[in-house]
């Protein structure tokens, strides 16, 4: 199986793969991308913002009772058909007979296209649902209120001052002002007690944890994210659940790679879909109770 992609690197191409179509925005040359552990295919810009093990990370932080989940800003789709390939490998008997769905949320129309086709590419139409639309919009805000058990995203984690690209489209993709907003919006989707997953550059760890003091959370629980043994955490995934108290927990770091080699640990959650688990101690994996909220498709 192929490895994922090193972080803040991009994926291994199949044969022939790049290509120029017409989209609403623009028509840069494309990429046709093997995924995951190999076993998905992924449509993406052949420069600017693309996929990198950041989505795979998120995607294994997900607790396995996870029934309505929504991502923001979804980009292509890497995070969310990593996580329902997962689901779908451990066909989960705790999950029921409808099983996982997810809303994959994505302003940029471009992108929007591409996370249709990834979907449909891949054959997961019946779980996840693209939606084109701006998460601080407060119309889609109203929409999504309460609804979702759990909202995960990997947001634009770079700083605008240091973000030089001349391409508007490509700077919102990866830089941000305020991480603060992200959160009020992942919780904004949260019925009582569910839960937000993020993964983000661990020097802006502060202002997710200022978000989270503002509001109505407890149990945050924080995993930092290590390139190498030795060195300082280059990413950290983050956890918390709204509506309860409960202490913060830091977690022992995940080591990515070893020598020119994955760590032990790195090489079950990229080759074996195993996961990650960002739970506080004593804590058991388990869906948020959902039957008085009508979920739409």
């Amino acid at each position: 199986m192929m490895m994922p992609c090193r972080l803040n690197a991009s994926c291994v191409r199949l044969a022939s793969s790049t290509m120029t179509e017409t989209f609403p925005t623009s028509s840069p040359p494309l990429t046709h991308d093997r995924w995951y552990d190999g076993s998905l295919t992924l449509w993406q810009p052949e420069a600017g913002f693309r996929a990198t093990t950041d989505a795979v990370l998120l995607a294994a932080s997900i607790p396995d009772g996870t029934r309505h989940a929504i991502e923001l800003g979804a980009g292509g789709g890497a995070a969310s058909l990593a996580l329902a390939m997962r689901f779908k490998a451990m066909r989960l008997p705790s999950i029921g007979l409808e099983g996982l769905t997810i809303t994959a949320v994505e302003r940029d129309p471009l992108m929007a296209e591409l996370l249709h086709r990834n979907i449909a590419e891949n054959g997961f139409a019946d779980s996840i649902r693209a939606v084109e639309a701006d998460i601080f919009d407060p119309s889609m805000a109203k929409a999504w209120q309460g609804r979702h058990d759990l909202a995960f995203c990997n947001p634009p984690y770079n700083d605008v001052a240091s973000s030089q690209s001349g391409d508007a489209r490509r700077r919102g993709a990866v830089a941000a002002d305020d991480l603060g907003g992200w959160v009020d919006a992942a919780l904004g989707c949260l019925a009582a007690r569910g839960r937000i997953v993020m993964i983000s550059r661990s020097d802006r760890l502060d202002e997710i944890l200022a978000a989270l003091s503002r509001a109505d959370t407890g149990e945050v629980v924080i995993r930092p994210v290590h390139g190498q043994v030795g060195n300082p955490a280059i990413r950290v995934l983050m956890t918390a659940r709204k509506g309860i108290s409960g202490p913060m927990t830091l977690l022992p770091p995940l080591v990515l790679r070893q020598g020119d080699g994955l760590t032990p640990e790195m090489e079950r959650i990229s080759h074996q879909r195993a996961a990650i688990d960002l739970l506080a101690p004593g804590r058991k994996q388990g869906a948020v109770r959902l039957e008085n909220i009508r979920h739409s498709r």
